[in-house]
């Protein structure tokens, strides 16, 4: 419902100026409510307002929410580091010293060996890492050497 505004002398030209003053004087005019009506309108929007669930500003706050979520999520899924694409067996070369064949050498590559020697597993070829013919310690402890290393040299 849009408010009552005063009325201009050039909204109304063709009007006579009687009717025009009086309207002036209409407008001006504050409408007299006594203080009781004015305190029992309060009360009953109060309690009107108090009876109305604010279900809407929690669903627009959850929309909110989630939307925020949604765009963190994407923002950092784009942002991200790049999962390298899946290869195939035959382009994928792996070292020799890789026993777990996850791209790289380290410190579990020597103790999944040491636990194959020492668990009686049947020991296979590809195993004998330092190519003394033999799949033991010396084979976990060549692994475990190239997976503690700094700047590219063993200790």
């Amino acid at each position: 419902m849009k408010p009552i505004e005063t009325p201009r002398d050039d909204d109304m030209p063709e009007a006579p100026e009687p009717l025009l003053r009086d309207l002036r004087g209409l407008y001006g005019r504050k409408a007299d409510v006594p203080r009781e009506v004015d305190e029992a309108i309060m009360r009953m929007a109060r309690r009107e307002l108090a009876r109305r669930p604010r279900v809407l500003v929690l669903r627009w706050g959850a929309v909110a929410a989630m939307a925020a979520c949604v765009l963190i999520a994407v923002f950092i899924a784009m942002s991200g580091p790049r999962m390298p694409e899946p290869q195939t067996a035959a382009r994928l070369a792996f070292a020799r010293e890789d026993l777990d064949r996850d791209g790289r050498v380290d410190i579990l590559d020597a103790f999944a060996l040491a636990r194959a020697i020492e668990g009686g597993t049947e020991r296979r070829t590809d195993w004998d890492v330092n190519g003394d013919g033999r799949v033991d310690k010396f084979d976990v402890e060549a692994v475990a050497k190239l997976a503690v290393r700094l700047n590219g040299e063993t200790q």
